[in-house]
């Protein structure tokens, strides 16, 4: 009991601290996020500090409900033990197997495989697979994310065995207790590492998604419309060049003259092959000077 009330008042005092840490960092996280995301909208906006209780609240609901896990977890864990097993249990080392075995290079050889690979068909899924573009992301997805599992569970043990190995023995203390703690921590929290990387990358890629279709936005209304109001009949434009002016609105005016001819010969057209059987019966002149 004596134990399970150190344990408690632990986790109580834990918790308190990363909480208040976790929200003070989310709300000026929240605010540098829609900083970066109004920049590359090119949204110019002021960005004021929100405090949302109902977040808070759900914030706190979850790390009670964590720590009521941890607590079940710890009582379990001390119910099925004595003092003198825990006792032998700290003198335990965390990773036990300093060689390395045959699947374990395999599997640490191909997550990091994987993981090149599918960053690779990213570039390229607009190219070389670009027959395949049904099923590519589902490939470039499960790629990554299995590459990133085994990288997590074998790939960094694998790398830091043979940094141990290359040494021939002559480790200080520090490389032996830094080393051990993240392999087996890695080893044991791949999954977890796994999810982490995977919603990331989500984020990331939604964010860098959102940005180019912004863009692409803004580069197809520049082409098609680049003035923010177009008028085809002059009095339609001197009246709105009067509101505007009632207004005290500034506005540059850009003036093109447009002429609409009719096609009388289509040999051009026919050798150049440009529109096939359809051809165009009227076309628009201008001239570079307006």
């Amino acid at each position: 009991s004596n134990i399970l009330r150190m344990i408690l008042i632990e986790q109580i005092a834990m918790f308190l601290v990363t909480s208040v840490i976790g929200i003070i960092v989310g709300v000026f996280g929240s605010k540098i996020l829609l900083m970066i995301v109004l920049k590359i909208l090119d949204i110019s906006t002021s960005v004021s500090l929100t405090f949302q209780f109902p977040a808070v609240t759900q914030t706190v609901l979850l790390v009670i409900v964590a720590m009521c896990l941890i607590m079940i977890q710890s009582f379990i864990f001390l119910r099925k033990r004595s003092i003198l097993s825990m006792m032998n249990d700290s003198s335990k080392s965390e990773a036990t197997k300093n060689n390395i075995s045959i699947a374990e290079v395999i599997s640490g050889i191909l997550g990091i495989a994987m993981i090149i690979f599918g960053y690779y068909m990213s570039t390229e899924m607009f190219g070389k697979f670009a027959s395949g573009m049904m099923f590519t992301p589902f490939i470039i997805l499960f790629l990554t994310v299995v590459g990133a599992y085994l990288f997590f569970r074998s790939s960094v043990s694998v790398i830091f065995k043979t940094i141990k190995n290359a040494k021939h023995g002559k480790v200080s203390i520090t490389d032996v207790v830094f080393t051990s703690s993240i392999m087996h921590r890695m080893k044991k929290n791949a999954l977890s590492l796994t999810i982490i990387a995977t919603i990331s990358a989500v984020t990331v890629t939604v964010l860098c998604f959102g940005a180019i279709s912004k863009a692409t936005i803004d580069d197809n209304v520049k082409l098609s419309s680049p003035q923010d109001f177009n008028f085809t009949e002059q009095k339609q434009a001197e009246a709105f060049e009067n509101k505007l002016d009632e207004a005290h609105i500034g506005y540059d005016e850009q003036y093109k003259e447009l002429e609409r001819v009719k096609v009388t010969k289509d040999s051009f057209f026919k050798e150049s092959g440009g529109t096939g059987n359809m051809m165009p019966t009227e076309m628009f002149i201008t001239s570079n000077q307006y």
